[in-house]
């Protein structure tokens, strides 16, 4: 399944523990539906020493969202859906997404 957020996009999570937050997608792993977000749902993890992290300690890494967690936000600031619309560009059809709130493209 194609998902319509895509890397970079900036989006809000709208339910769970980190309601209220954004980002930046930094992933997007399409055969599980979720989506790694800059700065949400970190968790910390305890680690043994080894080669590559001599010391060990607690990391803090962030852990992917499911995407029905989240929007995408609009020029506005807003969360939005996305609609996908065909469009003509130099004689071949495009696929352009766009904000359902304002109609603008993404």
């Amino acid at each position: 399944m194609k998902l319509k957020i895509s890397k970079g996009d900036v989006v809000q999570v709208i339910s769970g523990n980190h309601r209220g937050d954004t980002g930046r997608v930094l992933e997007v792993y399409p055969s599980k539906m979720q989506i790694l977000i800059e700065g949400v749902n970190i968790r910390k993890r305890h680690t043994k020493p080894s080669q590559q992290n001599q010391k060990g300690g607690i990391i803090e890494k962030e852990l992917p969202v499911h995407y029905s967690n989240v929007m995408i936000l609009d020029s506005d600031k807003e969360p939005t859906r996305i609609g996908i619309r065909r469009e003509e560009k130099e004689g071949k059809t495009v696929a352009v997404r766009f904000a359902r709130t304002n109609e603008n493209d993404l």
